[in-house]
Protein backbone atom coordinates (compact mmCIF):
# COMPACT_ATOMS: atom_id res chain seq x y z
CA UNK A 1 0.00 0.00 0.00
CA UNK A 2 1.30 3.48 -0.83
CA UNK A 3 2.13 5.70 1.44
CA UNK A 4 0.46 9.20 1.30
CA UNK A 5 1.02 12.97 2.96
CA UNK A 6 -0.96 15.49 3.85
CA UNK A 7 -2.52 17.44 1.04
CA UNK A 8 -2.52 15.16 -1.14
CA UNK A 9 -5.29 14.84 -3.47
CA UNK A 10 -5.88 10.94 -3.64
CA UNK A 11 -9.25 8.18 -4.26
CA UNK A 12 -11.23 6.68 -1.92
CA UNK A 13 -13.80 4.09 -1.98
CA UNK A 14 -17.01 4.93 -1.54
CA UNK A 15 -18.27 4.58 2.30
CA UNK A 16 -22.07 3.49 0.87
CA UNK A 17 -20.15 0.20 -0.91
CA UNK A 18 -21.66 1.09 -4.51
CA UNK A 19 -18.63 0.44 -6.42
CA UNK A 20 -17.33 4.02 -7.10
CA UNK A 21 -14.42 6.05 -6.32
CA UNK A 22 -14.63 9.73 -5.39
CA UNK A 23 -11.81 12.20 -5.30
CA UNK A 24 -10.66 13.65 -1.69
CA UNK A 25 -8.07 15.58 0.21
CA UNK A 26 -5.89 14.34 2.79
CA UNK A 27 -6.57 16.18 5.96
CA UNK A 28 -4.65 13.98 8.11
CA UNK A 29 -3.00 10.64 8.72
CA UNK A 30 -3.45 8.48 12.04
CA UNK A 31 -1.24 6.17 13.40
CA UNK A 32 -3.24 2.67 14.82
CA UNK A 33 -1.81 -1.01 15.52
CA UNK A 34 -3.36 -1.84 12.82
CA UNK A 35 -1.90 0.38 10.31
CA UNK A 36 -2.06 3.70 8.86
CA UNK A 37 -6.06 5.66 8.78
CA UNK A 38 -6.51 8.57 6.70
CA UNK A 39 -8.89 11.57 7.39
CA UNK A 40 -10.27 12.47 4.05
CA UNK A 41 -12.54 15.39 2.60
CA UNK A 42 -14.47 15.20 -0.27
CA UNK A 43 -13.45 17.69 -2.92
CA UNK A 44 -16.97 17.58 -4.21
CA UNK A 45 -18.37 18.19 -0.75
CA UNK A 46 -16.01 20.07 1.52
CA UNK A 47 -18.13 19.55 4.66
CA UNK A 48 -18.22 15.66 4.78
CA UNK A 49 -15.03 14.25 6.05
CA UNK A 50 -14.49 10.65 6.85
CA UNK A 51 -11.79 8.02 8.33
CA UNK A 52 -10.85 5.56 5.80
CA UNK A 53 -7.96 2.16 6.39
CA UNK A 54 -4.86 2.73 3.63
CA UNK A 55 -6.66 -0.15 1.83
CA UNK A 56 -9.49 1.71 0.75
CA UNK A 57 -7.57 4.58 -0.83
CA UNK A 58 -5.64 5.05 -3.97
CA UNK A 59 -3.26 7.40 -5.95
CA UNK A 60 -5.79 9.77 -8.62
CA UNK A 61 -5.70 8.54 -12.51
CA UNK A 62 -4.48 11.61 -14.44
CA UNK A 63 -6.52 10.27 -17.52
CA UNK A 64 -10.23 8.29 -16.45
CA UNK A 65 -9.92 6.81 -19.30
CA UNK A 66 -6.65 4.91 -18.80
CA UNK A 67 -8.79 3.33 -15.54
CA UNK A 68 -7.33 -0.31 -14.21
CA UNK A 69 -10.30 -1.80 -15.40
CA UNK A 70 -10.59 0.01 -18.94
CA UNK A 71 -10.04 -3.76 -21.40
CA UNK A 72 -9.53 -0.91 -24.42
CA UNK A 73 -6.34 0.77 -22.41
CA UNK A 74 -4.26 -2.52 -22.01
CA UNK A 75 -0.59 -2.69 -22.33
CA UNK A 76 1.59 -4.93 -24.77
CA UNK A 77 2.56 -7.15 -21.42
CA UNK A 78 -1.00 -7.67 -20.27
CA UNK A 79 -2.15 -8.20 -24.08
CA UNK A 80 0.53 -10.80 -24.43
CA UNK A 81 0.22 -12.27 -20.90
CA UNK A 82 -3.75 -12.94 -21.86
CA UNK A 83 -2.64 -14.74 -24.88
CA UNK A 84 -0.80 -16.90 -23.36
CA UNK A 85 -3.11 -17.48 -20.53
CA UNK A 86 -5.89 -18.34 -23.28
CA UNK A 87 -3.23 -20.39 -25.25
CA UNK A 88 -2.35 -22.68 -22.63
CA UNK A 89 -6.04 -23.02 -21.49
CA UNK A 90 -6.96 -23.99 -25.28
CA UNK A 91 -3.62 -26.47 -25.79
CA UNK A 92 -5.20 -28.26 -22.34
CA UNK A 93 -8.98 -28.16 -23.87
CA UNK A 94 -7.53 -29.77 -27.17
CA UNK A 95 -5.17 -32.18 -24.89
CA UNK A 96 -7.87 -33.62 -23.26
CA UNK A 97 -9.82 -33.47 -26.02
CA UNK A 98 -7.45 -36.29 -27.77
CA UNK A 99 -7.02 -38.14 -24.64
CA UNK A 100 -10.44 -38.84 -24.20
CA UNK A 101 -10.86 -39.76 -28.00
CA UNK A 102 -8.24 -41.85 -27.39
CA UNK A 103 -9.58 -43.26 -24.48
CA UNK A 104 -12.90 -44.06 -26.72
CA UNK A 105 -10.73 -45.44 -29.71
CA UNK A 106 -9.04 -48.21 -27.08
CA UNK A 107 -12.32 -49.25 -25.74
CA UNK A 108 -13.49 -49.72 -29.30
CA UNK A 109 -10.07 -51.54 -30.16
CA UNK A 110 -10.87 -53.84 -27.40
CA UNK A 111 -14.05 -55.13 -27.25
CA UNK A 112 -13.21 -56.11 -31.04
CA UNK A 113 -10.29 -58.18 -30.35
CA UNK A 114 -12.13 -59.74 -27.40
CA UNK A 115 -14.91 -60.30 -29.95
CA UNK A 116 -12.65 -61.77 -32.52
CA UNK A 117 -10.84 -63.88 -30.03
CA UNK A 118 -14.36 -65.42 -28.92
CA UNK A 119 -14.83 -64.02 -25.49
CA UNK A 120 -17.80 -62.42 -25.99
CA UNK A 121 -20.66 -63.87 -23.99
CA UNK A 122 -23.90 -63.75 -25.12
CA UNK A 123 -26.10 -62.25 -22.68
CA UNK A 124 -28.11 -64.61 -20.32
CA UNK A 125 -25.70 -67.76 -21.58
CA UNK A 126 -23.00 -68.89 -19.86
CA UNK A 127 -21.04 -70.18 -22.96
CA UNK A 128 -18.76 -68.23 -25.49
CA UNK A 129 -19.77 -67.00 -29.37
CA UNK A 130 -18.22 -69.47 -31.55
CA UNK A 131 -14.70 -68.45 -33.33
CA UNK A 132 -16.06 -66.63 -36.60
CA UNK A 133 -12.66 -65.38 -37.11
CA UNK A 134 -10.66 -67.72 -39.70
CA UNK A 135 -6.98 -67.51 -38.11
CA UNK A 136 -5.34 -68.96 -40.88
CA UNK A 137 -3.85 -66.57 -43.73
CA UNK A 138 -5.80 -66.37 -47.08
CA UNK A 139 -2.35 -66.88 -48.82
CA UNK A 140 -1.16 -69.69 -46.85
CA UNK A 141 -0.22 -73.16 -48.76
CA UNK A 142 -2.58 -76.13 -48.38
CA UNK A 143 -1.29 -79.54 -45.81
CA UNK A 144 -0.12 -80.92 -49.46
CA UNK A 145 2.01 -78.45 -50.00
CA UNK A 146 0.15 -77.48 -53.64
CA UNK A 147 0.44 -73.84 -54.51
CA UNK A 148 -1.95 -74.35 -58.14
CA UNK A 149 -4.43 -76.52 -59.30
CA UNK A 150 -4.18 -79.11 -61.69
CA UNK A 151 -5.84 -77.15 -64.45
CA UNK A 152 -3.48 -74.23 -64.40
CA UNK A 153 -0.81 -76.80 -65.13
CA UNK A 154 -2.41 -77.76 -68.68
CA UNK A 155 -1.55 -73.06 -69.43
CA UNK A 156 1.34 -73.05 -68.25
CA UNK A 157 3.62 -76.04 -70.18
CA UNK A 158 2.41 -74.03 -73.75
CA UNK A 159 4.43 -70.99 -72.25
CA UNK A 160 7.60 -72.80 -71.26
CA UNK A 161 9.37 -72.39 -74.46
CA UNK A 162 7.86 -69.02 -76.04
CA UNK A 163 10.71 -66.35 -74.54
Amino acid sequence: VKSFNVGDVVESASTENDGHWYQCRIDKIIQTPDGVQYAISYLEDSNVTNVVDASQVRSVVENTDQAEGDPQFKTNKQRALESREYKKARREKKQERLRKLEEESEKDKKSWQSFANGKVKKKGKKSKVPNIMNKKSMFATTESGKVCSVNAYKYWWMFVGYK
